[in-house]
C-alpha cells in the first residue's frame, strides 16, 4: 500500500528537529509519531531539493509542496477519434471496429493501440442516452418509454446496466432488448 503524503507542518517539523536540534532520525519519528521510513524519504526529498533549515522565507506550503513532490511528466495525450462517427459508421454493412481502427491508425500512428480504442468507443457508447423509439414499441405492442423514464433519472451521475423484458402481443413471441443507461 502506497504512503500518504505528509504534511507540510509535519515536513517543516521534521527538517527543524533533524537540522537545527540534531535529532536522529528514530528520535524525530518517536517525537512527531511517524515511521522511520517516512522520516528518511522526507529527508531524502529534501536533500534532493537542496533544502536545509532554516527554510527560505518565500517558501510557502504549496511551494514546499511542489519542490518536494513534483508532478510526474505526463505521457502525450493521443488524439481520440470522432466517436459518433465510429458509431455511424458500425451500423453500416460490412463496417467492424478492426476496419475503422486501421483507418484511425493510418491517420495516427502515435494514436491508440485496438483494445484501448475498443475500451474508449465502449465507455463513450456507454455514456449516450438509451433512445427508444415509438415504432420499436408499437410493434412490440408494449409501452417500454415509462420503463426508460424511470431507469434514467436526470441528474444521477451512476452508470447502470439495464435489461428490459418486451412481450409483443401482436406476434406472440418474446424479445429481449438489452441496453446501458449512461446517466449523465
Amino acid at each position: 500500500m502506497a504512503q500518504q503524503r505528509l504534511s507540510m507542518r509535519k515536513i517543516r517539523q521534521i527538517l527543524r528537529l533533524y537540522h537545527e536540534h540534531g535529532l536522529s532520525r528514530r528520535q524525530i519519528a518517536a517525537s512527531i509519531g511517524v515511521s522511520r521510513s517516512a522520516i528518511a524519504e522526507c529527508l531524502r526529498r529534501a536533500a534532493a531539493c537542496e533544502l536545509g533549515w532554516p527554510l527560505p522565507a518565500e517558501l510557502d506550503e504549496a511551494a514546499l509542496q511542489a519542490r518536494l513532490y513534483p508532478q510526474p511528466a505526463r505521457p502525450a495525450a493521443y488524439p481520440l477519434p470522432d466517436f459518433a462517427r465510429v458509431h455511424a459508421e458500425l451500423a453500416r454493412k460490412g463496417v467492424t471496429r478492426w476496419l475503422l481502427w486501421q483507418e484511425y491508425k493510418a491517420a495516427h500512428p502515435a494514436g491508440l493501440q485496438y483494445t484501448a480504442f475498443c475500451g474508449h468507443y465502449r465507455r463513450w457508447l456507454a455514456d449516450q442516452d438509451v433512445v427508444l423509439r415509438r415504432s420499436l414499441e408499437r410493434a412490440l405492442g408494449t409501452e417500454l418509454g415509462a420503463c426508460a423514464n424511470r431507469v434514467a433519472q436526470p441528474g444521477s451521475s451512476r452508470r447502470a446496466r439495464h435489461r428490459i423484458h418486451a412481450v409483443s402481443s401482436m406476434k406472440k413471441r418474446t424479445t429481449y432488448l438489452t441496453f446501458t443507461a449512461g446517466i449523465q
